[in-house]
């Protein structure tokens, strides 16, 4: 590691002992550490207790920094700790957009509150929303997790470790779309578990879903992703996606199919209902279909699965602008890439 001067600079979150928080730029490490100058009456268990998320983890910092003796260590010696280890501060999220039936309830808490526009998201807490409902939220470090209908989601960790962030939540069921800040370190700082997995990444654009058995499918859009579940991971990059059925190690990855395309779309209504039909994508059993009132696909005026032997009828749409969005579903779950959104105009009232 590049020799510097040190300087003790407390952490905000810690009682000033550490020293210096170094971005890992030596081969020696392969992800952010902080540098800690011990002093007379420290020892290694406790400096754990005072900066570890997790004390009973002494042991890594020992093998870190090589000590064949944990017990020796002496005044002014410069330990690293790696940043993931360190016990951070709490980081809320807020409430970027808000849409029909949304609720939180605070950590050890019985009560569901509707969720508004700026709301803190406290680390605890959890939030679950209702038919035709979402919620997005964005983190200081400007990675956001959108909460489809239906979903239920826990906040379990969301903290400040330095100058880096990592989030940990739970998503007991539902559908997500995560777009992630890209980081300088190397480690996942963004992990989304499940009852069957674990989804972690960094600098990635996913889309994480559980079902009503709990089985958890995962599909990458941008970056890569690491799955893992029953002590295997698999790596799944932009493109691809995985399935990982409750007790069952995740699937190898498989490509999604390419986003559909809207056949004769009319430009303007002016009666309902809107009658849709999509070009046949191959490996599609079915599609999802969304008319919403954004282009960027947050506000839902309509939301479904639709079978290629069915007719799309969309009913009551107020007059207005709309975007359809629509992707191709595969025969075990997985969801495709999204078609560009398309404008369409309604004007049934003159």
């Amino acid at each position: 590691m590049t020799k510097r001067a040190f300087r003790k600079i407390p952490f905000l979150f810690l009682p000033a002992v550490i020293a210096l928080l170094l971005h890992a730029t030596s081969p020696a490490f392969s992800e952010e550490v902080v540098e800690v100058v011990v002093e007379k009456g420290d020892c290694l268990i406790k400096i754990s207790e005072t900066y570890l998320e997790e004390p009973r983890k002494w042991p890594e910092v020992a093998r870190v920094n090589r000590l064949k003796n944990a017990d020796l260590i002496h005044p002014g010696q410069v330990l690293v700790i790696p940043v993931s280890l360190l016990r951070g501060i709490p980081a809320d999220g807020v409430v970027l957009f808000v849409q029909g039936d949304v609720r939180v309830q605070a950590r050890g808490g019985q009560e569901w509150t509707p969720v508004s526009l700026k709301d803190r998201v406290k680390e605890g807490s959890v939030i679950r929303t209702g038919d035709a409902s979402a919620v997005e939220i964005i983190f200081d470090n400007g990675t956001s997790c959108l909460q489809k209908a239906n979903t239920v989601m826990g906040f379990l960790s969301m903290r400040k470790k330095g100058d880096s962030h990592e989030q940990r939540l739970s998503l007991q069921r539902g559908r997500t779309i995560t777009k992630i800040l890209r980081a300088t370190g190397r480690e996942p700082r963004f992990r989304i578990e499940t009852p069957s997995a674990v989804c972690a990444a960094r600098g990635t654009v996913f889309r994480a879903s559980v079902d009503a058995d709990g089985h958890t499918r995962s599909e990458v859009l941008e970056g890569k992703a690491e799955i893992g579940a029953m002590r295997q991971k698999q790596m799944v990059y932009e493109g691809e996606g995985t399935y990982v059925k409750k007790g069952e190690p995740p699937i190898k990855p498989r490509k999604l199919l390419p986003p559909p395309k809207f056949a004769q779309v009319g430009q303007i209504y002016k009666t309902l209902p809107v009658r849709l039909a999509i070009d046949p994508v191959a490996g599609a059993v079915s599609y999802r279909v969304a008319v919403t009132k954004d282009r960027d696909g947050k506000e839902i005026a309509y939301d479904g699965v639709e079978w290629p032997d069915q007719a799309i009828e969309i009913h009551n749409l107020e007059d207005g602008i709309y975007f359809l969005h629509a992707l191709g579903i595969d025969e075990i779950g997985l969801e495709g890439f999204p078609s560009p959104p398309q404008e369409i105009r309604i004007r049934v009232n003159p």
